[in-house]
């Protein structure tokens, strides 16, 4: 029986997935997703899109939980977000999907510690299709290219993790692609001050 706790929020009806609203989530979740989901569209934040794929409806959704008492309603949205990635044609979408999931993950690493090798595989599968994304941004933006938050998120990483190889060869690759680096630094920068580091050491 339908109750109002288990009520789909907008959008789950509209792109038949109720199974998964009711058989993966749990009361808990929904009512997680349904305070979330009450707080941003009265505060005209977002508001989901039904007339694009269940990937991009997902991506928005995911946007909206990035902390660590959130983790299992991310899981579960990327749960079902990922079965949906071989199926999409649109590398843009794929792109902003990852974008979505390393901020959610990447929110959760201090309480969470399996929350950080969540995110440095989002950003992997990010940088995975980074060639392809950016000469189609290029072309849409009219040569104007965002940051790239998989380059950028990993960089800032693996410095911490004192992989200061990894920096470089990630920083260099990003910037040969044309990615913007997005932080006052830049490439370059990031680049040269992790050479001095190993240099120092």
């Amino acid at each position: 029986m339908e109750t109002e706790t288990n009520k789909p929020i907008y959008g789950i009806s509209e792109l038949k997935l109720e199974d998964w609203w009711y058989n993966e989530l749990t009361d808990e979740d929904r009512k997680i997703i349904k305070k979330v989901f009450l707080i941003m569209t009265e505060s005209g934040i977002f508001l989901l899109n039904t007339d694009e794929s269940c990937l991009v409806y997902l991506s928005g959704l995911l946007g909206w939980f990035n902390k660590p008492n959130y983790f299992q309603v991310i899981n579960k949205i990327v749960q079902l977000a990922d079965t949906m990635l071989e199926t999409e044609n649109d590398i843009k979408i794929k792109h902003f999907y990852f974008t979505h999931k390393i901020k959610a993950y990447y929110a959760c690493r201090e309480q969470l510690p399996e929350a950080l090798d969540l995110a440095i595989k989002a950003c992997e599968e990010q940088i995975n299709i980074s060639k392809e994304t950016i000469l189609i941004l290029r072309k849409e933006l009219c040569g104007i290219v965002p940051e790239h938050t998989g380059y950028k998120m990993l960089c800032t990483i693996r410095e911490q993790q004192g992989n200061l190889q990894e920096v470089i060869r990630l920083a260099e690759q990003a910037r040969d692609e044309g990615w913007r680096d997005g932080t006052a630094m830049g490439w370059d920068n990031r680049i040269a001050e992790a050479r001095k580091k190993l240099e120092n050491h």
